[in-house]
């Protein structure tokens, strides 16, 4: 790796996330600093996680400093999320090397622990932005317990849930 290659990772990971959601843009929340609890979320849930899956929950939103779509406009334009996901994909393999490949269930692992990261960030920084029913939250919450579930981990999952809303963090 080269002086380069870091500057280009360090840029990657100051990205600020919900840049567009008016109740926690102002909240800080970065790409390294979620991508680094993602994979602490990983290895607690999962702590035989294979270094392919550990990897790529490390590196998964590196490509977003070209620039990130919100979710509502990934899920409203789906052609223009898939086209977006190409050039951050290979933003992502040019800073850091393209990313390993998943297995099904890998992927879904990846899948929940962004989201659960996501869910926990919402809830201990902004929980009445948890609790908004148009901020798409509460649905979310449901599909991860669902999601976790499938993976063996939801009653881990529904405590992590339980816990942060109660406080005991």
């Amino acid at each position: 790796m080269s002086g380069a290659d870091l500057v280009a990772l360090y840029r990657a990971g100051a990205v600020r996330r919900y840049h567009t959601n008016v109740a926690m843009a102002h909240l800080g929340q970065t790409n390294a600093d979620h991508q680094g609890r993602c994979v602490q979320l990983l290895l607690m849930l999962n702590p035989g996680a294979s270094a392919a899956l550990v990897r790529a929950t490390a590196f998964h939103d590196v490509g977003e400093v070209v620039g990130d779509l919100p979710g509502p406009v990934k899920r409203a334009h789906p052609a223009m999320a898939a086209a977006h996901a190409m050039i951050e994909a290979a933003e992502r393999d040019r800073i850091c090397g393209a990313l390993p490949w998943l297995t099904e269930t890998e992927a879904e692992w990846l899948s929940l622990v962004d989201r659960l990261e996501a869910a926990a960030f919402c809830i201990t920084r902004a929980p009445a932005e948890a609790m908004r029913v148009t901020g798409g939250w509460p649905d979310m919450l449901q599909r991860l317990a669902a999601d976790a579930g499938k993976l063996g981990v939801k009653a881990e999952v529904q405590a992590m849930i339980d816990d942060l809303f109660t406080g005991d963090w």
